[in-house]
């Protein structure tokens, strides 16, 4: 009995003491981007022109609601990607804000 009470103190003496180890400091992993920066492409006349209107105002303008392509891996030789869209019909309340047009 007195040898199992031994072994017993002796592991958590031993998990006490390799718990213990200095770790590294933390550092902050995936960093959100913002998505809302307008990019200038002066080779696109519109692009620019929505960059000089983003450079002055500091309004984002889109013309799709897909404002980025993130690729998330390759399946088979096909790269796969998630999209980043506007969502155009918010609520704070959570009520559906879509216009429905009579046609």
């Amino acid at each position: 009995m007195y040898k199992l009470n031994y072994y017993i103190l002796t592991m958590l003496l031993l998990l006490l003491l390799a718990g213990c180890k200095k770790e590294a400091a933390l550092q902050p992993g995936n960093q959100d981007e913002n998505y809302l920066v307008v990019k200038d492409n002066p080779s696109d006349p519109v692009d620019h022109a929505i960059y000089q209107f983003y450079q002055a105002t500091g309004l984002p303008v889109f013309y799709n609601d897909t404002i980025a392509r993130l690729p998330v891996g390759n399946s088979a030789g096909v790269a796969r990607y998630t999209y980043i869209r506007l969502a155009t019909a918010y609520s704070p309340s959570g009520t559906d804000t879509k216009l429905f047009l009579n046609g």
